[in-house]
């Protein structure tokens, strides 16, 4: 009987080496491609990938440190399209439907809210302007970004009702309207505040009590992924009352 007993125990031995690297599969984590095409202040800080993207990526991974491996990368916005007409799965971080082209909700699926976004009017502090819509900028020096297109303002630009003045970057346009060459622009609030920081802008600028426009910003997940999709609204339902998430956004000046 005591042979018999031995053979049991080799056998239950054998079991467990066998399925042992099974287990190692099933319990290892699934890779999550992020997308970003945001490049600037302050989803991108500097050169190493660190930001509000990365941030959002590192808190994304805490929470689900079980499960998934969310990798993110931040590419341009036409190589993102790229990805997202060859049907590749993965997910884009801080974006809205009406940006990727998706006004119906149908093509891929929807977080809740991350954030609220609003484009806000600024100009100096010595000559505020307070926005009342786009007649109120008429006879104004605008600094706009070349190739970008603000809404509502653009006809205006192009008929010369509103001076247009192009500038290459935020910073540029945020130091000309607080030395008053230009009078008024346009800008996210998430850019502004990080700018605001950046060249210590501090008390210098002025923002309107009414927006350009608002939005909100949301994760994107391709219908690929659905049980990641379940992971993502999960994380989004509560995301507004994690401390790490309003820490994160204290960081930048979002809150």
């Amino acid at each position: 009987m005591i042979w018999l007993k031995n053979i049991g125990n080799c056998i239950l031995l054998w079991t467990v080496l066998i399925t042992q690297p099974y287990a190692q599969v099933l319990t290892e984590k699934i890779q999550v491609h992020v997308w970003s095409y945001y490049e600037s202040l302050p989803f991108k800080t500097d050169s190493s990938g660190a930001g509000l993207s990365q941030d959002l990526v590192d808190l994304l991974n805490q929470q689900f440190s079980n499960s998934y491996d969310f990798q993110l990368e931040t590419i341009p916005r036409i190589r993102l399209d790229y990805y997202l007409q060859q049907e590749l799965p993965g997910i884009v971080i801080f974006v809205n439907w009406t940006w990727m082209g998706d006004n119906n909700k149908q093509k891929y699926l929807w977080s809740h809210e991350l954030m609220k976004g609003r484009n806000e009017v600024v100009s100096s502090m010595k000559n505020p302007i307070q926005y009342q819509g786009p007649s109120s900028l008429k006879g104004l020096s605008f600094a706009a970004i070349r190739g970008r297109r603000y809404l509502g303002l653009d006809e205006l630009m192009d008929a010369d009702v509103i001076h247009r003045r192009f500038v290459n970057n935020e910073g540029s346009v945020l130091l000309l309207i607080a030395s008053g060459r230009v009078q008024v622009t346009s800008m996210a609030k998430t850019l502004l505040m990080s700018h605001i920081q950046k060249h210590n802008l501090q008390g210098k600028l002025f923002v309107s009590n009414k927006p350009l426009f608002t939005y909100t910003r949301h994760i994107m997940v391709s219908k690929k992924l659905p049980e990641v999709y379940k992971a993502v609204q999960e994380f989004t339902l509560n995301i507004k009352h994690m401390p790490k998430w309003q820490a994160i956004l204290k960081k930048y000046g979002l809150d």
